[in-house]
């Protein structure tokens, strides 16, 4: 990787080129789960590779590319997804939702709300190794946080997940 990415520095376009095929699908599910919009999850990803290409200069080659990168694009999910609730809390001032009538709708946005109102952290670990199927060994590498940390994580969006299932009446 260090290879490839001095060639890059050097001027060498072929070499993000394939950076970007390497990881622009994975990064692109990991947008849509945290902000449930294709063309939004896509904008995340493209400014990722935009940040990525800017700052690639300062990559510590001492350390591992992946958690960078991931990291460089869990910072672009969490900024549009702060500005989405930011946007949304005020549309809500405006327009009043109409309910859904499908129930597999409600019941999906019900546990997508649940899983929005954990921490930032509780929503990656869920995220990675639950939606996306990830190890514990590969989630934490790409949170950048140990093993045991990331199951910890995980651990507490389940309970915080259910927790709130159950204080609206459902099952778990």
């Amino acid at each position: 990787m260090e290879f490839l990415i001095q060639n890059i520095l050097n001027g060498n376009p072929d070499g993000f080129r394939q950076i970007i095929q390497k990881y622009e699908k994975q990064l692109l599910k990991i947008a849509y789960h945290f902000i449930h919009d294709w063309d939004g999850a896509q904008d995340i990803t493209q400014n990722t590779f935009i940040s990525l290409y800017k700052n690639l200069s300062k990559f510590d080659s001492s350390k591992a590319f992946e958690p960078w990168l991931y990291q460089i694009h869990f910072n672009q999910c969490r900024s549009d997804y702060r500005k989405r609730k930011i946007r949304n809390q005020m549309m809500k001032l405006f327009v009043a939702e109409k309910p859904s009538l499908d129930s597999y709708q409600v019941d999906s946005d019900i546990i997508r709300k649940c899983i929005d109102e954990c921490t930032w952290k509780q929503k990656t670990a869920f995220i990675l190794m639950e939606i996306e199927g990830f190890s514990s060994k590969e989630a934490c590498e790409k949170m950048n946080c140990s093993d045991a940390t990331a199951r910890v994580h995980l651990k507490r969006a389940k309970t915080n997940i259910q927790n709130k299932l159950r204080k609206l009446g459902y099952d778990t």
